[in-house]
């Protein structure tokens, strides 16, 4: 018998203490069975507080997404870029003339080398996400593990607390001795989990920075420009129609050397021009919009525009229209070129909205 079953053997076996020892006896046996449940309740808020790191290690960080906005617009450009050079290849194959046959080659000499780039960087950053989502599996792996070691170190102070002694005395050292292991229990895995939440961090960090480092197709179009057809943002002006113009129209004829002449036309001027009455340099026709852009050897230019736009069947000394889409919407194209339909010395651009 140690020191405390000595005492209370004293205080039990005492005739003139026994008032007190019966009530205090059952109070000890009372004691004793909720001492399980109040280790469990505690046991259960620390394995709580464990399971808020579940949504840190999983799912990606918001910290990752203009990376992969980022790739996922590289890899948009790039498709766009090789459809591009498909249509030329075909189009010089088609017409064979060598004077666009030596452009396009110069072009494609000029872009090969940052699709290559553009390639090796999506080659890169497939990898560096394939590592990052493999590091984020051994990270849960990890997590789970501290669960299952704290779990085990649960079940173990559950045995100890069901077995508390039925000693008064004794039970509040060792409720207090249950309760200081319990925290050194919950302290310990805290630790563990914040050590595999910061390697966690560090791959992120790792991974975000490769996913920035895309390269470039092309240069930026410059601020209101857009590349394709795809990047145009109409507004309101015109049912839209200006805008195409300014964004995309436009930028593509100078880059052929060309810039704008008569765009849009009063009656008055219209009808001293002879141009048609439904014509789409009419101011009055707030649906439309229409540029001449002045030239002696337009055919290559209009016909260039024509495929940008998505205008496949486009010939010159044609009056023909072409339906479009563009963000959505619909418009009719009308490009002229052309000696026979009085178009030998400017390409004329017309287009109206049909939605």
């Amino acid at each position: 018998m140690d020191r405390w079953d000595v005492l209370e053997a004293g205080i039990t076996y005492n005739p003139i203490l026994a008032p007190v020892t019966i009530p205090l006896k059952l109070a000890t046996t009372v004691i004793g069975w909720l001492v399980p449940g109040r280790i469990r309740q505690l046991l259960d808020h620390y394995r709580a507080q464990l399971v808020r790191y579940q949504p840190i290690l999983a799912g990606e960080p918001q910290a990752l997404k203009p990376g992969v906005d980022g790739r996922q617009a590289l890899a948009k450009r790039v498709a766009q870029a090789d459809a591009a050079l498909d249509r030329s290849r075909q189009q010089v194959k088609r017409i064979w003339r060598g004077q666009a046959a030596r452009a396009c080659d110069k072009a494609i000499a000029r872009l090969d080398p940052k699709l290559a780039a553009a390639r090796k960087d999506l080659s890169n950053q497939a990898n560096a996400l394939s590592a990052a989502a493999d590091g984020q599996q051994r990270a849960q792996e990890r997590f789970n593990q501290v669960l299952t070691r704290f779990d085990a170190g649960a079940a173990s102070l559950m045995k100890a607390a069901e077995n508390v002694s039925s000693s008064f005395l004794k039970q509040p050292v060792e409720i207090s001795a249950l309760q200081q292991r319990a925290g050194e229990l919950f302290r310990v895995a805290v630790t563990e989990a914040e050590a595999v939440k910061g390697d966690l961090g560090k791959l992120y960090n790792d991974l975000a920075t490769k996913l920035v480092t895309g390269a470039e197709v092309a240069p930026a179009a410059p601020a209101g420009r857009a590349n394709t057809v795809d990047d145009i943002k109409p507004d309101d002006r015109r049912q839209g129609t200006q805008s195409i113009f300014e964004q995309f129209i436009t930028p593509k004829m100078q880059d052929e050397g060309l810039n704008a002449g008569s765009q849009l036309r009063d009656e008055a001027t219209n009808t001293r021009v002879k141009g048609a009455k439904t014509s789409d340099h009419l101011d009055t026709n707030t649906h439309s919009y229409a540029t001449d852009y002045p030239t002696r050897d337009g055919e290559g230019a209009a016909r260039r525009l024509a495929e940008s736009l998505g205008i496949t069947n486009w010939k010159p000394n044609d009056t023909q229209r072409h339906t479009i889409e563009i963000d959505g919407h619909r418009y009719s194209a009308q490009i002229l070129w052309g000696k026979n339909i009085d178009h030998d010395d400017h390409v004329h651009v017309g287009l109206r909205r049909v939605d």
